[in-house]
């Protein structure tokens, strides 16, 4: 029992360089990386040309008949924190790769969980990192189509 818990322990810490978050590794000084991120809405025009369209604070909202609109919120469906921190530099927990790689995975779960509308095409998130201080890395995750 002992030498098989020995044997998982050591194969967690051995492969724990691949995971983006390194779960199980040892490393002395965590990184010192922050990151900054916008969310844009991806709408499309009725002659079919596309426009970003920049969600404040994560929200948005859609006209609806009758005149009035429906808001929509990135935090009523991605409720970790450091994922909803728009237009902020945050310290990226984990470091640079663990933090992109949730951001990419969340731009995809809020498309494939927000009501669908005539006008939305896709999300994005757009936004750049700084490793230890370093020159900013843009980058930016798209979300696959809500309404192909």
């Amino acid at each position: 029992m002992l030498l098989g818990w020995l044997a998982l322990q050591g194969t967690l810490i051995a492969t724990a360089g691949p995971r983006p978050e390194h779960a199980f590794g040892f490393r002395m000084f965590g990184e010192a990386s922050t990151l900054k991120y916008s969310l844009y809405r991806v709408v499309r025009a009725p002659d079919g040309t596309q426009r970003e369209l920049k969600c404040e604070e994560g929200r948005y909202r859609i006209a609806k008949g009758g005149g009035e609109g429906v808001a929509f919120d990135w935090h009523d469906w991605v409720k970790t924190p450091a994922l909803g921190t728009f237009d902020r530099e945050i310290v990226a927990s984990y470091g640079v790769a663990a933090q992109r790689s949730r951001l990419a995975a969340a731009v995809d779960s809020f498309a494939d969980q927000v009501p669908r509308d005539r006008e939305t095409a896709r999300f994005l998130i757009r936004g750049y990192s700084r490793r230890n201080g370093g020159p900013p890395e843009p980058f930016v995750f798209e979300s696959h189509a809500v309404n192909p």
